[in-house]
């Protein structure tokens, strides 16, 4: 079953963005201190699952390079997401970290790389069109 926007219809999913709200609204260590709550309530439930590595990478456990690997790895599943929506997620991910390090640049060229898919149904996909938008928006003021 395909939601409008799977992304929050899976409450680990849903921590994820909670990071990012909160992250972008420059509570970066609340955002920290929750998702590393969460993923250490959940540890031993799906370890090595794609929530753990995403959550791995927004809390700086493992580096972007390492991150878009585990994309390609095929033992590393959370219930239905394709390789595709993989690389779309990790991409607005990166882009989401650079972005609270403060590197627009960097944070640009990674939502470019969320091209929208036929039905642009992952949260992820419309948040890194939005964030490209207001970056792209800000460069031109």
């Amino acid at each position: 079953e395909r939601h409008l926007a799977p992304g929050l219809t899976q409450p680990e999913f849903s921590q994820l963005l909670l990071f990012a709200a909160r992250a972008r609204a420059k509570e970066v260590e609340t955002a920290r201190d929750g998702l590393r709550d969460f993923l250490k309530a959940r540890e031993g439930e799906t370890p090595g699952d794609w929530i753990a590595v995403l959550g791995g990478f927004l809390l700086e456990e493992i580096d972007e390079p390492d991150l878009l690997t585990r994309v390609e790895d095929d033992s590393i599943t959370f219930d239905e997401v394709t390789e595709e929506e993989k690389r779309h997620m990790a991409h607005f991910y990166a882009g989401l970290r650079s972005l609270i390090a403060g590197d627009e640049t960097r944070a640009a060229h990674s939502f470019r790389q969320v091209e929208p898919d036929g039905e642009t149904t992952r949260v992820e996909t419309r948040l890194a069109q939005a964030e490209l938008e207001q970056l792209e928006t800000q460069g031109s003021e």
